[in-house]
């Protein structure tokens, strides 16, 4: 089973001189690499439903998506698709969390103002101006409302297996290979923190953030951004756990945000070791897109990754199916004297 994305010939601002064709097959991990505003995000974007936006139409450029399924082709119809997009936002959710408590005392201090008040239209707009505020807000920590989302519909035994395979199997062989290079580490070295979501984020005891190296919680006023690694391990094992779809298209944008080399080394490594086992696991069909200029992710892959370089040469766009390692050569051969 395979996804196709074709971009048509266009010759608009941005030009395309011949189709292109990107592939993302199942149970695989398709990396789009290239340098600023080459368009991987927006292509990644193009490929989901109607609300993931900008897409490439937005740009002037035509393109059809099809999806294969034992040599027949048809449109995907995204209802029928679990579709997640972890956005590139992890920074800014560090931050929102750390002005969480003052925010949701505003709030309640506003409450409190709108109820004091007889005049019914002044109550109404001030009843507006707060759910706007709380809307606004809660869009900046989507990726832990889409996790709060996929964990109620995830298996157990699932959550429990894919875990497992984390913590028993890849965080072990990765450990393994680092003590080989005579680096003293373990497993709360390379995933220190724990956090776990209980609610939406409008109540006093919504999330818990753990320290597992010093067996402590940690206060939202100081975390780091570490837990945008381990929540985004969760994230995509409480996907593939998912119950209530058996296809599924995740995008991760820039994973390596928040993530230190050996995390975004075992990231591919352990979405390599599920994807290898998705029939004995259960998992169903999984396109998975991660854009990237991490050459750690781009390049640790070994056997389920495959790879398109995204350039634009004078207005036009060429994407390049190939082990993409010339945009980290050049960083190389930068830094020599």
């Amino acid at each position: 089973m395979t996804i196709k994305l074709i971009i048509e010939k266009t010759a608009g601002d941005i030009k395309v001189v011949n189709p292109i064709e990107i592939e993302i097959p199942e149970n695989k991990i398709v990396v789009f690499v290239g340098l600023n505003s080459t368009l991987k995000s927006i292509t990644a974007r193009s490929i989901g439903p109607d609300q993931w936006k900008p897409k490439l139409s937005d740009l002037g450029l035509k393109y059809k998506i099809e999806y294969s399924k034992n040599g027949i082709k048809s449109k995907i119809d995204y209802n029928e698709w679990l579709c997640k997009y972890a956005m590139d936002s992890r920074l800014v959710l560090r931050e929102w969390l750390r002005i969480f408590d003052s925010f949701y005392e505003t709030i309640k201090n506003l409450e409190a103002l709108k109820n004091s008040i007889d005049d019914e239209r002044i109550k109404e707009e001030l009843s507006q101006y707060i759910a706007q505020l709380i809307d606004h807000h809660t869009g900046l920590v989507k990726i832990p409302n889409d996790y709060l989302d996929l964990k109620r519909q995830a298996d157990t035994f699932k959550l429990s297996t894919l875990f497992n395979i984390l913590y028993n199997e890849v965080l072990n062989e990765v450990i393994d290979k680092i003590k080989e290079l005579g680096e003293e580490i373990n497993t709360n070295n390379l995933l220190p923190m724990d956090v776990e979501i209980f609610d939406e984020p409008r109540g006093e005891k919504w999330i818990k953030v753990w320290d597992r190296r010093f067996n402590r919680e940690i206060s939202k006023q100081n975390l780091s951004s570490s837990i945008a690694s381990i929540l985004l391990f969760k994230y995509v094992i409480t996907l593939l756990a998912n119950v209530e779809y058996e296809r599924r298209i995740l995008i991760i944008e820039e994973p390596e945000e928040a993530m230190a080399p050996p995390q975004q080394i075992l990231l591919i490594k352990y979405l390599e070791n599920i994807l290898e086992r998705s029939k004995d696991l259960n998992i169903g069909e999984n396109y998975i897109i991660i854009t990237t200029h991490s050459p750690y992710i781009a390049l640790s892959g070994k056997k389920r990754v495959v790879s398109y370089y995204f350039k634009i040469i004078q207005n036009e766009f060429h994407v390049e199916k190939a082990i993409p390692r010339k945009p980290f050569i050049l960083g190389d051969l930068l830094l020599l004297p």
